[in-house]
């Protein structure tokens, strides 16, 4: 189980690894369990959240989505 240490404190070589190890990650079979996301996909997730407006879109609008920019 990460640690807040591991979200906070990740360092760009840490980050890279995650990343080249969610590339080589295989698909999940029917009916098996997903991997533990890694602390740079939780990352990536939460800032996706944020540039996202998830409010203008769901189902089958998601292309849509608009991008928000922080001003």
């Amino acid at each position: 189980m990460p640690t807040a240490a591991d979200y906070l404190a990740i360092t760009p070589s840490a980050a890279r690894a995650q990343w080249r190890s969610i590339v080589v990650r295989p698909w999940a079979a029917e009916g098996r369990r997903q991997v533990a996301f890694t602390p740079v996909e939780t990352l990536l997730c939460l800032a996706a959240s944020l540039l996202v407006d998830r409010r203008r879109y769901g189902g089958s609008t998601a292309h849509r989505a608009e991008v928000r920019f922080p001003r």
